[in-house]
C-alpha cells in the first residue's frame, strides 16, 4: 500500500542511524522526502542502481534502434515508442485531458523517427518526475500511477540494455 511505503520512507529520514545519503535526500524537503514516487522517478532518471536513460539511449543510432534480432520479440525503438505511448497515456490521465489510445502499443518504428521517439520518452520521464515533486505524499491515487510510471520505465529501461548487450554480441 502506498501510504506504508510513505511511513517507511518517512521513519528513515528521522531515524539518526540512516546512511548519509538517504538523511541528505531528505533533507531537501519532507514531502519529497515521503514522496516514495518521486524518489522511484528521481533514481530511475538519475541512474543510481543501472545506466540512466539517457545515456543509455544516446549513442544507439537509428539504424542500431530500429534493427528486430534474431530472438527478440520487438526492436530498442519499439520498446521505447511502447514505453512512451503508455506514458503519455499515463500523464493525460495526471493532467486531467482526455485519453488518447494506446493501441496500437508496440509499433514498427522506421530509423527516421528514432530521435523523436527517444526525445519524447526522456521528455516524458522528466515531465513526470516534475510532478512527483509537487504530488502531495498522501494523494495515494496520483502517487500510485506515478510509481506505476517509474515501475514501467525501469522494466523497460532494462529492456533496452539487454537489446543494447545482444546487438554488441551480434557484431562479433
Amino acid at each position: 500500500r502506498p501510504s506504508e511505503i510513505y511511513s517507511a520512507f518517512a521513519s528513515l529520514c528521522t531515524d539518526p542511524s540512516v546512511s548519509s545519503s538517504v538523511s541528505l535526500r531528505c533533507a531537501r524537503g519532507q514531502t519529497r522526502a515521503m514522496n516514495a514516487a518521486y524518489q522511484a522517478l528521481d533514481q530511475l532518471i538519475s541512474g543510481r542502481d543501472f545506466d540512466p536513460p539517457a545515456k543509455l539511449l544516446a549513442n544507439i543510432k537509428p539504424e542500431a534502434a530500429v534493427r528486430l534480432l534474431p530472438g527478440a520479440p520487438y526492436s530498442i525503438a519499439t520498446n521505447i515508442a511502447q514505453t512512451d505511448i503508455w506514458q503519455r497515456v499515463w500523464l493525460a490521465q495526471l493532467d486531467g485531458t482526455p485519453r488518447l489510445n494506446p493501441f496500437p502499443d508496440f509499433p514498427v518504428v522506421p530509423a527516421e523517427k528514432w530521435p523523436e521517439i527517444r526525445a519524447g520518452f526522456l521528455a516524458n520521464l522528466e515531465r513526470a518526475r516534475e510532478l512527483a515533486a509537487e504530488c502531495p505524499p498522501d494523494d495515494e491515487k496520483r502517487q500510485a500511477k506515478l510509481l506505476q510510471f517509474a515501475i514501467h520505465g525501469a522494466y523497460h529501461v532494462g529492456q533496452v540494455k539487454l537489446l543494447k548487450r545482444m546487438l554488441r554480441f551480434k557484431r562479433v
